[in-house]
C-alpha cells in the first residue's frame, strides 16, 4: 500500500491531537491556536488524489490496476474510459454517474480510504478543451501521471495537453511509458533520452520518466508470480517515486508539521495549567504547614503559661499540708494517743489518704478549669483559621462543633490523667512511712512511761492494802511523777512530730509539682493534637487534589513522548 507509513504517522498524530484536546478539556484549558485545527485536520484527512491521463489505449487503466494490485479499471483494446472516473472507498461495490459528467466507482478496499485514483479519458477525445474541462480535477491532484504508449510516445495530443498544463503541476508530474515489455531492451535507453529531450523542448523541464509494463506488474501481484517479474516490469521504481512524492507532498508536510506544533503548543498550555495547579497545591500545603506550626506555637505558649499556673496547685499543696499538720496535732493528744495504742495506730494511713483525696480533687479541679479556658481560646483561634482556610484553599474546614466534641473528650482525659498523676505523686512522697516510724517511736516512749506509771500505782495500792507505813504515799508520789513525765513527753514529741511532718510535707511540694509537670505537659500535647485534627479534612482534601492531578501528569508525559516520537518519524 502506497504511503502506508505516512498514513500511519498521520493517524497517530491525529489520535495524539485528539488526546491532547481531551486532556485540555478535562483540565479546563482554553486552547489558543495559531492555525485553525479543524482546517488542518481536514487537510490531513483528505485522501490523496492520483490522476492518470494520456491518449486512448495508452494503458492508463492498466497502470492503475498494476499499482493498486487489484482490478479497478476495465481494460480492453477498445476505449473503456468514456468520462473521468474516480475510484474511491465504499462499504459495497457501486458505480454511479454524477450529473453525467464523471463517474464514481466505490470499492471496499482499505487502501482507497487514503488514496483515490482518477482515470481520465483519452486527451485526444476532447482535444484542446480537455484542459479546461478537467481543470477542477487537475487543481486538486497530488500526483499527475501522463501515460504514453511505447509504440507512439510522441503523440501530438498528449504533448499539446502537457504543454498547456500550469507550471504548478510540473513538480508533481511524471511521464510513464507503458507496454515496455514489448520493446527491445536496447531501445529503452534511447527512448528514455528521447522523452527527456522532448520534454525540455516542449515544457522547459524534464519530469521523471518511467518505463513500465503494467501487464507484467499486475500478473506478478495478482498471480503470485516471481519477484523478478515484478522488478522487470519497472513498476516498483515508479512506486518508489510515488512513495517519495507522498512523503514529501508540501501541503501535507506543512499540515502535519502545523498539527504537530499545534499539539505541542496545546500540550504546553496544559503543562502550564498543571504546573499552576501543582503550585497552588504546594502553596496550600505550605499554608497548612504554617497553620500546624501556629498550633504548635500555641501549644508551647500554653504550656509555659499553664506550668506557671501550676503555682496555684503549689499553694493548695501548702494549705493542705498545714491543714493535715493541724489534724495530726489534734490526733496526738495524750488520751487519744493512749486510746489508739490500745486499739491500733492508723494515723499515718488516714492522713495520707486524706491528703491524697484533697490534693487529687484540687488538681482535677485545676486541670478542668484550665482545659475549659483552652477550649474557649481554641474556639476563638479556630474562627480565624476557618476564614483563612476558605480564603486560601477554598476548602471547607471542619465545623467547630465537631472539634469541640473531641476537645471535651480530651478535657476529660486530661482531668483523669492529672487525677491519677496526683494520686501516684502523693504515694511517691513516702510521708506515711516516715510518719508511721515517728509514731511507733512515740508510742514506745508513751508505753514506757505508762508502764512505769501503772507499776507505781499498783505498788501504791498493794502497800496500802498491807498497811505499810509511808510506802503508799511514796509510790503515789512516784506515780504522779511518772504521769507528769508521760504528759511532758507526749506534748513535746507531738510538737516535734507535727513540726517535722509539716516541714517534710512543705519540702515535698517541689517533688509533687515536678511529678505533675510531665503528665500535665503530655496531657496538653494530647489536647492540642486533638485540636490539630481539625485540619485533617483540609489535609485530606489537598491529598485528594494532588492524587487527582497525577493521572493528568502521567497522560501529559505519555502524550509528550508520543508526539516527540512522531516528530522523529516525520524527520526521516
Amino acid at each position: 500500500m502506497l504511503g502506508k507509513s505516512l498514513f500511519a504517522t498521520r493517524r497517530r498524530l491525529l489520535d495524539a491531537f485528539d488526546a491532547v484536546l481531551a486532556l485540555a478539556k478535562e483540565t479546563d484549558v482554553s486552547p489558543i491556536w495559531a492555525e485553525d485545527p479543524q482546517e488542518l485536520r481536514e487537510r490531513l484527512e483528505r485522501p490523496l488524489l492520483f490522476t492518470v491521463c494520456g491518449e486512448i489505449n495508452a494503458g492508463k487503466s492498466a497502470l492503475i490496476n498494476a499499482i493498486q494490485g487489484s482490478y479497478l479499471c476495465r481494460v480492453n483494446d477498445l476505449p473503456e474510459t468514456d468520462m473521468p472516473t474516480l475510484h474511491v472507498h465504499g462499504t459495497v461495490r457501486r458505480d454511479s454517474e454524477q450529473a453525467g459528467k464523471w463517474r464514481e466507482c466505490q470499492w471496499p478496499e482499505e487502501s482507497l480510504r487514503q488514496l483515490h485514483w482518477l482515470d481520465l479519458p483519452g486527451v485526444e477525445a476532447l482535444g484542446k478543451s480537455a484542459l479546461q474541462t478537467w481543470q477542477p480535477w487537475l487543481e486538486g491532484t497530488d500526483v499527475l501521471l501522463v501515460v504514453f504508449p511505447f509504440r507512439n510516445p510522441w503523440g501530438a495530443a498528449t504533448w499539446d495537453f502537457v504543454a498547456r498544463l500550469p507550471e504548478t503541476l510540473r513538480s508533481s508530474m511524471a511521464f510513464v511509458v507503458q507496454q515496455c515489455d514489448e520493446a527491445v531492451a536496447a531501445d529503452l535507453p534511447v527512448l528514455l533520452e528521447h522523452m527527456r529531450e522532448l520534454a525540455v523542448k516542449r515544457i522547459g523541464v524534464a519530469p521523471p520518466v518511467f518505463l513500465v509494463s503494467a501487464r507484467q506488474a499486475f500478473e506478478a501481484k495478482t498471480q503470485a508470480r516471481s519477484a523478478h517479474l515484478l522488478a522487470a516490469s519497472g513498476v516498483p521504481v515508479l512506486e518508489a517515486w510515488l512513495e517519495e512524492r507522498i512523503h514529501h507532498c508540501p501541503e501535507r508536510t506543512r499540515a502535519l508539521e502545523s498539527l504537530r506544533r499545534a499539539s505541542l503548543g496545546l500540550l504546553h498550555q496544559v503543562d502550564e495549567q498543571l504546573d499552576g495547579a501543582k503550585r497552588s497545591i504546594h502553596r496550600d500545603v505550605r499554608f497548612l504547614e504554617g497553620l500546624e506550626r501556629e498550633i504548635d506555637a500555641l501549644l508551647h505558649r500554653t504550656v509555659r503559661q499553664q506550668i506557671q499556673g501550676l503555682g496555684a496547685i503549689g499553694e493548695e499543696f501548702s494549705q493542705q499540708s498545714h491543714g493535715i499538720a493541724r489534724l495530726l496535732q489534734s490526733r496526738l493528744g495524750i488520751f487519744r494517743s493512749l486510746w489508739r495504742m490500745m486499739r491500733g495506730e492508723n494515723t499515718a494511713q488516714r492522713l495520707e489518704l486524706l491528703l491524697q483525696e484533697r490534693l487529687t480533687d484540687s488538681v482535677k479541679e485545676a486541670a478542668a478549669r484550665d482545659a475549659s479556658a483552652l477550649i474557649d481560646e481554641c474556639a476563638a483561634h479556630w474562627r480565624t483559621v476557618v476564614q483563612r482556610i476558605d480564603e486560601q484553599t477554598g476548602v471547607s474546614a471542619a465545623a467547630w462543633a465537631e472539634i469541640e466534641s473531641r476537645l471535651q473528650q480530651a478535657r476529660q482525659q486530661l482531668v483523669e490523667r492529672m487525677g491519677r498523676a496526683a494520686s501516684l505523686s502523693i504515694g511517691q512522697l513516702r510521708v506515711r512511712g516516715v510518719l508511721g516510724g515517728a509514731l511507733r517511736q512515740r508510742n514506745e516512749g508513751l508505753s514506757m512511761w505508762m508502764m512505769l506509771f501503772l507499776v507505781a500505782v499498783i505498788g501504791a495500792g498493794i502497800c496500802g492494802g498491807l498497811f505499810l507505813p509511808w510506802l503508799p504515799l511514796l509510790l503515789s508520789g512516784l506515780a504522779l511523777f511518772f504521769w507528769i513525765c508521760l504528759s511532758v513527753f507526749a506534748v513535746r514529741s507531738a510538737r516535734e512530730m507535727v513540726f517535722d511532718y509539716r516541714d517534710r510535707l512543705l519540702r515535698s511540694g517541689e517533688v509533687f509539682f515536678a511529678a505533675l509537670r510531665g503528665d500535665y505537659e503530655e496531657g496538653l500535647r494530647l489536647f492540642f493534637r486533638e485540636y490539630a485534627q481539625g485540619l485533617q479534612s483540609v489535609r485530606v482534601s489537598l491529598v485528594q487534589r494532588e492524587n487527582a492531578l497525577q493521572p493528568y501528569l502521567q497522560r501529559w508525559n505519555e502524550l509528550f513522548l508520543k508526539i516527540k516520537a512522531i516528530e522523529q518519524e516525520m524527520s526521516f
